[in-house]
């Protein structure tokens, strides 16, 4: 979850770092002019290098159902120590996102969930 959603600069805000399968990893999110920028960040902390397939979601407060997807699980992308991110900078719109009908915000706040598959060793 983030909050301060419509507080949002083009300053990163970072979620807690979580270990899964050796590499932490964090989602990051900013505001890109009028888009809602989101990423997924993936460090290994031996240093090497590893594929992931990524999928960041941006999961509505009226349906949980209902959720924005940008990433393709059925790809793999190379993390290394100079690259090591995977999404957009324009996630989603931020009309779109406040869009009361697909209800993405409440009390100033999102939920994204991040799935992935990683490959570590690799």
């Amino acid at each position: 979850m983030f909050t301060g959603i419509s507080k949002l600069a083009d300053k990163r805000v970072y979620s807690r770092t979580i270990k899964r399968d050796g590499i932490d990893w964090r989602v990051y999110t900013f505001r890109n002019n009028n888009n809602l920028a989101l990423y997924l960040d993936g460090r290994d902390p031996t240093g090497s290098s590893f594929s992931a397939c990524t999928q960041l979601q941006l999961i509505s407060y009226a349906d949980a159902s209902f959720v924005h997807t940008k990433g393709d699980l059925s790809v793999p992308k190379m993390f290394t120590d100079k690259i090591s991110r995977s999404g957009s900078k324009q996630f989603i719109s931020f009309t779109d996102l406040y869009d009361e009908k697909k209800g993405f915000v409440k009390d100033d706040s999102i939920l994204v969930a991040a799935v992935i598959k990683a490959y570590p060793g690799q």
